[in-house]
């Protein structure tokens, strides 16, 4: 009972970010082609490339392929994780790249003023993006984020309509 009257005077709610107020795993967001590029093609050859790697955002591009109908079946040979940078790998004979601007600079594939505005705009709405260069391209940018959960607008608007202040600790 008297946790209960205590409640009455709480005037602010700090809640965790992941997994409250997201679903708590990341998913692609967008998938940017760049130069031409089929959308199903980046999408392909990045989740087949993706296929090996236990990265989350790997991982969420692999179900979104598949989600999309684009099972990655490609078979994949030469497949090497670069700590901190990203993937490369030969899929069904394209050399694939999968990662950071970094990494791109460092196998010497050029950025295109597109790609790095899709770069730079994505990251700006705070998701992580990779890069996708096809046989030594930047064919695309996909981005990936922990998604709001479809509850989490309401219940703060709740909580602000109550007189409840609302913080996010992350």
């Amino acid at each position: 009972g008297e946790v209960l009257e205590r409640v009455q005077a709480v005037d602010t709610i700090v809640l965790d970010k992941t997994g409250t107020l997201t679903v708590g795993h990341p998913s692609v967001t967008d998938v940017v082609v760049l130069d031409g590029h089929e959308a199903a093609q980046v999408l392909q050859l990045a989740a087949a490339a993706e296929r090996g790697s236990e990265h989350p955002v790997g991982e969420a591009i692999v179900e979104h392929a598949r989600a999309a109908g684009e099972d990655p079946g490609f078979s994949v040979i030469g497949f090497k994780v670069i700590p901190g940078q990203g993937l490369e790998a030969s899929v069904a004979g394209r050399d694939v790249l999968v990662g950071t601007q970094r990494l791109m600079t460092e196998r010497g594939v050029d950025l295109t003023a597109a790609a790095s505005e899709a770069l730079e705009r994505l990251e700006g709405q705070g998701k992580t993006s990779v890069l996708v260069a096809i046989d030594g391209y930047v064919s695309g940018v996909i981005a990936v984020a922990d998604t709001l959960r479809p509850e989490a607008a309401e219940a703060i608007q709740q909580f602000k309509r109550s007189g409840i202040q609302v913080a996010m600790l992350t």
